[in-house]
């Protein structure tokens, strides 16, 4: 999974100031935060969160959830648990275990988050309260085994909550302050927390960091936190970081770090098969325009679409290799695009997805994997001025 839902379509390269910077030094800025839309993939199927509406309107703009089974139908379906505004943003986790969990970013008035759980992929849903809103990132909520879930909140500039199932008693296990001052978070110098994996027993949080290089992802083991991110190369070395996705599961775990100075970004695809592998870093992807959205799969491969100058839209995916492999030229209004779960990229069951006010339309590719041809368009009713 900014703080209206607009904002996650503005410039990606706008920074966070760090807060222990000297008075009168120039400031050092991390890159910001992944923008709200974004798609993932499990052996359950496939899912994506999307903005549709009016993106210029926050209180026009409605963030919906689709699903799309992995029986090999092509056709998504709509999902969006009902009764809850969620104008300021919707993010969402699934497990094997404990279903789909979606959550609502507040906006306007609202201080807390609505949470909902369904056990059958978004048919029904039953409802629970989060203590806390929710922050404007992708992965603040994930869910593991057991039905044990982490939520990271606004609580405190950032706190890491868990619980086991949405309707559980909810308890602090991290904050940003509490991180930031440890010893494992005045190594990267911690500015902000952008994700939460893991589980309540071995949680697993990741942040933006000013210190050169420095990947901030950090472990619970024993009581004290661990710094369990790599360090960047190269040019990167000498540059802020954020982690803008991350994952961890049976297969391995795998991230999405930015690295930026001033106007200069790079995207940096993260591998790990156990806690004892050394990571495996990809090259650095250097997209010409703005993240949009970002996907993250329980295999490890990540997709990004950026959005350059008039209409252009870009996506490049990172499997198993170094090196990050373009797609083809996206369809008009393409806004994400959701990697099938095959392991590895080979384009079977991979989906644009498109959206146009009420309209959502996905394409998929062609056998020879050289363009997209347009499967379905489902139309969402929309409720303009309801959030007024």
């Amino acid at each position: 999974m900014l703080a209206v839902s607009a904002v996650s379509l503005l410039a990606f390269t706008a920074g966070l100031v760090s807060p222990t910077a000297p008075a009168g030094a120039t400031a050092i800025q991390a890159p910001s935060p992944a923008p709200l839309i974004t798609t993932w993939s499990s052996s359950q199927g496939s899912s994506a969160i999307v903005a549709m509406g009016r993106p210029n309107q926050p209180n026009n703009t409605f963030w919906q959830l689709f699903t799309r089974s992995a029986t090999g139908s092509t056709a998504w379906k709509l999902a969006t648990p009902p009764g809850v505004a969620d104008n300021g943003g919707l993010v969402a986790t699934s497990d094997a275990a404990s279903g789909l969990t979606a959550g609502v970013v507040p906006s306007q008035l609202l201080t807390f988050s609505p949470l909902a759980t369904s056990a059958n992929g978004g048919r029904s849903w039953s409802s629970a309260v989060l203590p806390g809103g929710l922050e404007n990132v992708p992965d603040a909520l994930t869910s593991g085994p057991a039905g044990t879930l982490l939520a990271l909140v606004r609580r405190g500039g950032g706190t890491v909550l868990a619980a086991r199932g949405s309707a559980g008693h909810w308890r602090a296990i991290a904050s940003l302050r509490g991180l930031a001052g440890s010893a494992a978070g005045r190594a990267c110098d911690l500015t902000r927390l952008t994700a939460v994996a893991g589980t309540s027993a071995t949680p697993v949080v990741a942040g933006s960091c000013t210190a050169g290089g420095k990947v901030g992802v950090f472990i619970r083991r024993g009581g004290t936190w661990h710094v369990d991110g790599p360090s960047l190369s190269g040019a990167a070395a000498a540059r802020p970081t954020t982690v803008l996705r991350w994952e961890s599961g049976l297969s391995g775990t795998a991230g999405l770090v930015a690295s930026a100075r001033g106007e200069s970004l790079s995207l940096f695809a993260l591998r790990r098969q156990s806690s004892s592998a050394p990571w495996s870093v990809s090259n650095a992807l250097h997209p010409a325009g703005r993240v949009i959205s970002t996907g993250i799969n329980a295999d490890g491969s990540i997709v990004v679409v950026t959005a350059g100058t008039g209409a252009r839209r870009e996506a490049w995916v990172m499997s198993a290799a170094p090196q990050w492999t373009p797609l083809p030229p996206l369809p008009p209004r393409t806004v994400a695009v959701s990697v099938g779960s095959t392991i590895g990229f080979d384009g079977a069951g991979d989906a644009a997805l498109a959206v146009s006010g009420k309209h959502f339309t996905s394409y998929g590719l062609t056998p020879a994997g050289t363009a997209w041809v347009r499967q379905a368009t489902v139309t969402v009713p929309l409720q303009y001025g309801s959030s007024t």
